[in-house]
């Protein structure tokens, strides 16, 4: 029986509704502008954003390679900005569209039994999973569950509206940017990766005419190549340079305070412009949610809210919570209406993603194909044609995945060449499997609650949301999360200490939040009446999640979150030791600090040279210094952090203070109160010049102007 198109439309008449009949198609039709969703509001200045940034990936990326420096790059990009209004203003952009022979011929309703069994599927994998507790239980059970999704008739009935956006939805949407905004910059939480990547920022302002990444900062040596070639890919680091040293800003303020405040505004623009081609009838509601799940909900350290909210200063964290939906988001909008414009939209982001991380190289083109496999039409009629427009879109992939191509063989050699072999390089499958889901998902039942919502998705009333899910979750779990292909994903693709980011491939909130909003599908809440129990229901349930699920809330003091004002987002005691230092030394002496304190000494502006920021950091060093001096490195940051305490560890420092040498020296309890070090302090140039329940700072005395 067909579907009776008119009654839904005099349905969402009388609910006062906007509503445009839909065409009978494959998950994702070609439409006219009358049928296409509705973009949220802010998608145009989002789009602008994508296209200028990727743009300054690939001027950086040029200026990297010509080993120039940041006033070079400030003037190519003002150059591009120029080229770039002028086109926009005079050009004519290039026109070409996909056959409207692309319909398909007739729909299929997916049945009741077919769409209960596949939910009770994803209800036993995560009850089998969470009494188990193996990830491969609920592995085999899930690929039990995807294959039956499989054989789910693909032809569908799309019905695509689009709704008008009233002032109170724009109020919504504007709401929730300014909210997220707000606990950005108030929700301050200490990530010791800051201490290389915000030192980028601060280095390239102090050496505008030095040529860009092409030493180590960190500890003060030129000339010394990154440690993974994919490195020298990162570009939003660089970006904050540039603003920095337009504007005048700070360095940290413009990297803590400022860009991670701008970006926090584009973050619900841009699920709600993934959650409009998805579910665009209740696109925010879901939205909603999704920010919801992102602010509220504790999942694992490498999850999308303590990985992308708490650290929305770095790269990565952008690529998690802007890049990726986006990346899915323009891949159905190419799949729907091809297009020139469409297409450079698609290249554009991936490009951008390059820029914010090197998962980038692989996750864009991963997330885009999935978006643009799961809306094009399947039928057999207009199989070429299908198949001519995909190879189309991913194309649109081409510079990242001609980048990692490249790169790959470098990158390998110097992974396998390290000092010390990455964390998990010896993993079996299972392991891998274990720990990324651990590290992304934590141990509450949030975690548990996001799987079943992947599952259960695939079972949608919504046939694009279905399809889109089901893509999504079998590319997951047939080719990166499962036993036998995890480790060569590991070593050849994601790398052993960051195989967690397969879970990235799915936007696991905005699944949680449109399992939750599946009601307002359903025919029953078409009417007033039902569509209000619907909206109560979903409040009363969010709720009740609010209540159970978090562990640790994201926001908690128990998850290490402090809320103050704006400010760096550093601990307060050690960035203020970290600043006496700096001011009590020369710019590029050398300082002896425990870890707590020297990771934060290269955010300062002219700052000294410490022995050691980080362990991982130092071998970068191994080439230019010996392994010999990295040890001795290693053994002296380590004593006077109170780590150690071998019977040579005196003379080491005095050595230290003598030869090196060391303008400032910090001690750490119980390494403050050892006599031995004590002794050699005083018997040394260095002068006490503070002293706190935990820590003591020698520093050599300055020469008084004459």
């Amino acid at each position: 029986m067909q579907p009776d198109h008119r009654a839904d439309a005099r349905s969402a008449r009388e609910c006062g509704e906007p509503f445009s009949e839909g065409r009978l198609v494959e998950g994702g039709p070609l439409m006219t502008d009358a049928e296409e969703p509705q973009k949220p509001w802010g998608a145009r200045g989002l789009d602008a954003l994508v296209l200028a940034f990727a743009t300054w990936t690939l001027l950086t990326h040029l200026v990297v390679w010509l080993e120039g420096p940041l006033d070079l790059l400030i003037l190519c990009s003002i150059t591009a900005m120029a080229v770039a209004l002028a086109l926009a203003i005079w050009g004519t952009p290039p026109s070409w569209t996909r056959s409207p022979g692309l319909e398909a011929p007739s729909p299929i309703a997916l049945g009741t039994v077919f769409r209960v069994t596949i939910v009770l599927g994803a209800f036993a994998a995560s009850v089998a999973g969470a009494l188990s507790g193996s990830i491969e239980v609920w592995w085999a059970i899930a690929s039990a569950t995807l294959t039956l999704a499989a054989f789910a008739p693909s032809q569908t009935v799309q019905q695509f509206s689009k709704p008008a956006q009233p002032p109170a939805q724009i109020a919504w949407l504007s709401g929730f940017a300014l909210l997220f905004a707000g606990v950005v910059l108030i929700a301050h939480r200490p990530d010791a990766d800051d201490a290389y990547y915000i030192n980028l920022v601060v280095s390239a302002v102090g050496q505008p005419t030095q040529a860009l990444l092409s030493g180590d900062t960190l500890h003060g040596y030129a000339n010394v190549p990154p440690s993974l070639p994919v490195f020298q890919l990162m570009t939003w680091e660089l970006f904050q340079a540039g603003v920095s040293r337009v504007t005048g800003f700070p360095p940290l303020w413009v990297a803590h305070i400022i860009a991670p405040a701008l970006v926090a505004l584009c973050v619900p623009l841009a699920w709600a412009r993934l959650a409009t081609r998805l579910v665009p009838q209740h696109w925010l509601w879901v939205t909603g949610l999704t920010l919801l799940a992102l602010l509220c909900f504790g999942d694992g350290t490498k999850g999308y809210s303590d990985f992308g909210v708490l650290r929305l200063q770095q790269g990565k964290s952008i690529l998690l919570l802007v890049a990726l939906p986006l990346s899915a988001a323009y891949g159905i909008e190419f799949a729907q209406r091809p297009s020139a414009r469409t297409w450079v939209k698609l290249a554009a982001v991936q490009i951008a993603s390059v820029g914010l991380s090197a998962s980038g190289l692989w996750l864009a083109p991963i997330v885009a194909g999935i978006g643009l496999v799961a809306t094009l039409p399947l039928n057999t009629g207009h199989a070429l044609q299908s198949i001519r427009w995909v190879l189309v879109g991913l194309s649109a992939s081409a510079y990242p995945l001609l980048l990692g191509g490249a790169l790959r063989t470098a990158t390998l050699q110097a992974v396998e060449s390290a000092i010390r072999p990455l964390g998990g390089a010896n993993w079996s499958g299972a392991e891998l499997m274990a720990h990324a889901a651990e590290a992304v998902l934590g141990h509450g039942l949030y975690g548990q609650w996001l799987l079943f919502a992947t599952l259960a998705l695939t079972a949608s009333s919504n046939p694009l949301l279905r399809r889109f899910a089901a893509v999504s979750a079998l590319v997951f779990a047939a080719l990166f999360f499962n036993p036998w292909t995890a480790p060569w994903v590991a070593h050849h693709l994601t790398g052993s200490e960051t195989f967690f980011r397969v879970f990235w491939i799915l936007p696991l909130p905005l699944f949680w939040a449109a399992f939750l909003c599946e009601p307002l599908a359903w025919s029953s809440t078409k009417t007033a009446p039902g569509r209000a129990v619907a909206r109560t229901g979903i409040v009363l349930v969010s709720a009740l999640a609010l209540w159970f699920l978090p562990s640790p809330p994201t926001l908690s003091a128990e998850n290490g979150v402090r809320l103050d004002r704006p400010g760096p987002k550093l601990p307060p005691e050690a960035w203020r030791l970290a600043k006496q230092i700096g001011a009590l030394s020369q710019p590029d002496s050398f300082v002896l600090a425990p870890l707590p304190i020297a990771r934060w000494i290269p955010l300062i502006e002219g700052a000294p040279r410490p022995l050691m920021v980080r362990e991982l950091y130092l071998d970068r060093l191994a080439s230019r210094l010996g392994t010999a001096e990295l040890d001795r490195r290693r053994a002296l940051t380590h004593l006077v952090g109170g780590a150690i305490r071998p019977p040579s560890g005196p003379a080491l420092l005095e050595r230290a203070i003598r030869e090196d040498p060391l303008d400032v020296v910090c001690l750490r309890e119980p390494a403050a109160s050892w006599p031995a070090l004590r002794a050699v302090l005083s018997k040394s140039s260095l002068v006490p010049t503070e002293q706190t329940a935990e820590y003591e700072i020698w520093a050599r005395p300055r020469s008084s102007p004459d």
